[in-house]
């Protein structure tokens, strides 16, 4: 009689330490599928590639997009926009397609660096949330392109597992007709390519085919895509700016092997400092030239640095180079 109550007891603990076991499964587990779905890189990102393209029109409408080091002005951080368009007769023609500016879950976008700036994702969106966003409309047929600011509604929302990663996506719906529907992506955009909206003669629109960051493909389309995007050695453009923008100083080539130019106003006293990944700062020697100075790499070592201009004790202009 008197072993009852205590194999009352003893099921009584099994049952629960069992359901308090699972309990803090369930949650471990819930909070290791959110730190993956939310625990990617952010976009834009340094050095990144987007290849978009469209079965129908050919050659004619593949696109290599490219964004090369990051500049920061005044605290905030500024990434050049490049552009590759492969014309169906052959050869490349490259241009440089603006810049992107990350705040938040927000990433705007400007044509050019005087240009006005506009929204161009919001990653923060919910189910019935309404964004106007910008985007780049370009009618093959037609060559016309337009900047056009439509109107999106997020239908629905869930995650994906994309290579390894899970991602937040987003499913919207359009206030303009021409425009459509699209697909956003967290940390990779939207799936018919990061700014333009691309259509053939047929009306076919343009897919993101693949993206890439250095050699690492993050999205692809379809798995038996190979994802052979062209490299960039078009990084050396003028990718920096100044603290204020109005004086607009400019880094190149970016990458660099023996020397690095930066246009800038006649200043006093300037200091050149390298900052290498390990926080490590080097002091380099420069001349002076008839539209700035010339940086002399000397005994730097190959890798990422962050390049930082100082007169009088201050930092005038800081921009990240790559010494090969």
């Amino acid at each position: 009689m008197c072993l009852l109550p205590d194999l009352i007891l003893t099921v009584f603990l099994v049952v629960t330490i069992f359901y308090f076991n699972m309990k803090l499964s369930v949650i471990f587990c819930f909070f290791l599928f959110c730190a993956q779905a939310n625990g990617q890189s952010s976009f834009p990102m340094e050095y990144t590639r987007w290849y978009t393209a469209m079965n129908s029109c050919g050659e004619l409408s593949a696109t290599h997009y490219y964004t090369c080091g990051d500049t920061t002005v005044e605290n905030e951080v500024f990434t050049p926009f490049l552009g590759r368009i492969v014309p169906f007769f052959g050869g490349l023609t490259f241009k440089h397609l603006g810049w992107f500016r990350k705040t938040g879950n927000q990433v705007y976008y400007r044509t050019d660096w005087f240009a006005p700036e506009y929204l161009l994702y919001q990653f923060d969106l919910e189910v019935g949330d309404t964004c106007r966003v910008v985007r780049n409309y370009t009618s093959i047929g037609g060559s016309a392109i337009n900047l056009v600011y439509p109107l999106f509604e997020v239908a629905y929302t869930d995650t994906v597992l994309i290579k390894n990663v899970w991602r937040k996506r987003w499913v919207l719906t359009s206030d303009d007709p021409e425009i459509g529907n699209e697909i956003w992506l967290e940390g990779i955009g939207s799936t018919r390519g990061p700014v333009d909206v691309t259509y053939c003669f047929e009306g076919q629109e343009t897919t993101l085919i693949c993206m890439s960051q250095g050699f690492n493909v993050l999205y692809k389309s379809n798995d038996e895509w190979i994802c052979a995007i062209l490299s960039n050695p078009d990084c050396n453009i003028s990718t920096g700016t100044s603290q204020r923008p109005s004086e607009n100083m400019a880094v190149f080539p970016n990458p660099f092997s023996a020397f690095l130019d930066v246009l800038i106003p006649e200043l006093p006293d300037i200091h050149v400092r390298m900052i290498n990944a390990m926080g490590q700062p080097f002091s380099l020697s420069y001349q002076q030239t008839s539209e700035g100075i010339r940086i002399t790499r000397g005994e730097l070592s190959s890798g990422y640095y962050r390049m930082e201009l100082l007169s009088g004790g201050q930092v005038i202009f800081r921009s990240s180079v790559i010494a090969l």
